[in-house]
C-alpha cells in the first residue's frame, strides 16, 4: 500500500464520510473507502532496493580506533 495514495484518498473521502448523518451510510462509505485503498496496490518496481543504513557525514577529525591513552594527536592539533 502506498502511504501517499492512502493520504490522498483519505483527503478526498473524509468530507463525504464526516458530513454523512446516517450511520449506516457512513459505515458503507467507510467500507467503500477501505476497499478503494486496498484495490490500489503499489506496482512492482524491479531492480530497486532501499537499504536501511545510516550515512556518516564527513568530519574533520579521524575515528578513535584504539584506547585514548594510546591515541596520539596529530601535529596540527598540538
Amino acid at each position: 500500500m502506498s502511504l501517499k495514495g492512502c493520504v490522498d484518498t483519505l483527503r478526498q473521502w473524509l468530507p463525504l464520510i464526516a458530513y454523512e448523518k446516517n450511520l449506516t451510510k457512513r459505515k458503507n462509505l467507510f467500507l467503500a473507502f477501505l476497499q478503494l485503498i486496498a484495490s490500489d496496490p503499489v506496482p512492482l518496481r524491479p531492480h530497486r532496493s532501499s537499504p536501511r543504513v545510516v550515512k556518516r557525514r564527513p568530519k574533520p577529525f579521524g575515528i578513535l580506533t584504539c584506547s585514548r591513552k594510546l591515541y596520539k594527536t596529530s601535529k596540527q592539533r598540538r
